[in-house]
């Protein structure tokens, strides 16, 4: 297979992944919607710490556990971007 038929293919992979990330990316937002009116109507702040805590461990054991190591900072950061979108969805959603 010649380079450019390579980087195709792959890029072909890549945006099928993409896909499914979007629409696990959705599926996410919709739930830390309902998490949002649940805090709001107990009037429970938004931001919790130890919860955001737990999900960067969980992202870095993840990648360990997926024979990812060398990812570990990365789907750490991964989570810490969805973590913030989740909290300026929910914040807007209060609002």
């Amino acid at each position: 297979m010649a380079h450019r038929e390579q980087i195709e293919a792959l890029r072909r992979e890549i945006s099928a992944v993409d896909k499914e990330l979007v629409s696990l990316f959705i599926k996410r937002m919709r739930l830390c919607e309902q998490i949002a009116d649940v805090k709001a109507s107990a009037g429970i702040a938004i931001t919790d710490t130890a919860r955001e805590g737990k999900v960067l461990e969980s992202a870095a054991a993840t990648a360990i556990q997926e024979n990812a190591r060398d990812l570990t900072e990365e789907a750490a950061a991964f989570m810490r971007a969805l973590i913030d979108l989740s909290k300026r969805r929910q914040a807007a959603r209060n609002a």
